[in-house]
């Protein structure tokens, strides 16, 4: 991984405060690559060591502790029955809350904050009940975004809310993670209306174009370097450097009407 194109190392170089957060313990997980020796994330505020607490409390709690049952594994419910992960908080408030006490923490220093929500991706909770929490977690991101919107530094904040792995293999796996994600894939970036950043009409026209993953890298990259505006040569260095020829600012730049697969970067077997 080439650190000056990694978006989490760009933003700690030009000063953002930055966060990364799964809302599990990972540590030693196989399933993602911030476990890996070969990889690299450094942030400033983690939520892992949190839920790697919460994990190692709970297998002991739950006299489990020997039974070589991995932190990585460890959920929050019962079979039947949903239960608190924490102070009488679900895993997906724990996670958001910490967002917003970071903004009130920093609140004069730009921030760079990433979560990976887990809503979706219960699978110790009774098939029953996996749609109750995925509503519960619907309640929880209102509140977050509401509380976020109404801060005097809204104006300055993008949001992107992004469904992970789309189809992950189309509608045959029998997985409730995946039949959310295929029934509804979606992409959803709020911006602030007047930011200067932002070409209105240009963002509206690209609602339903083509974009992709390095889209939004381009639009993020192309926003941190914005915000250099007293050194104009470091900012322009910034965003080209890394920035994928063939990829589009949806801020500021309209994707064709005609863009195919081909020209998106897409493989064949992912095109929509």
């Amino acid at each position: 991984m080439n650190s000056d194109h990694w978006i989490f190392d760009v933003a700690k170089k030009i000063g953002y405060v930055t966060f990364f957060g799964e809302e599990f313990c990972y540590e030693e997980s196989p399933y993602v690559v911030q476990s890996q020796s070969a990889f690299t994330l450094d942030v400033d505020l983690t939520l892992d060591q949190l839920f790697c607490r919460l994990a190692k409390d709970w297998l002991k709690m739950n006299g489990k502790v020997i039974s070589q049952k991995r932190t990585y594994n460890v959920e929050y419910d019962e079979e039947e029955v949903p239960d608190a992960c924490f102070d009488g908080k679900s895993r997906g408030e724990i996670g958001l809350e910490y967002i917003s006490q970071m903004w009130d923490a920093y609140d004069s220093v730009p921030k760079f904050a990433y979560l990976n929500a887990l809503a979706a991706h219960d699978y110790s909770l009774d098939a029953a009940h996996m749609p109750l929490s995925s509503e519960n977690y619907d309640t929880t991101v209102f509140r977050f975004l509401s509380n976020i919107m109404a801060r005097n530094d809204s104006r300055d904040t993008f949001i992107i809310l992004r469904s992970d792995h789309g189809l992950q293999g189309g509608p045959h796996p029998i997985d409730y993670a995946t039949q959310i994600e295929h029934m509804h894939p979606f992409t959803a970036v709020i911006a602030p209306a007047k930011h200067p950043s932002l070409s209105i009409d240009t963002f509206a026209l690209n609602q339903n174009r083509l974009a992709t993953g390095f889209d939004i890298y381009h639009s993020m990259r192309y926003l941190m370097s914005a915000s250099l505006n007293e050194d104009k040569d470091k900012s322009k260095l910034l965003f080209d450097y890394g920035i994928p020829r063939w990829s589009y600012n949806l801020l500021r730049q309209s994707i064709p009407l005609y863009r195919d697969c081909n020209k998106a970067k897409i493989p064949m077997q992912f095109c929509p």
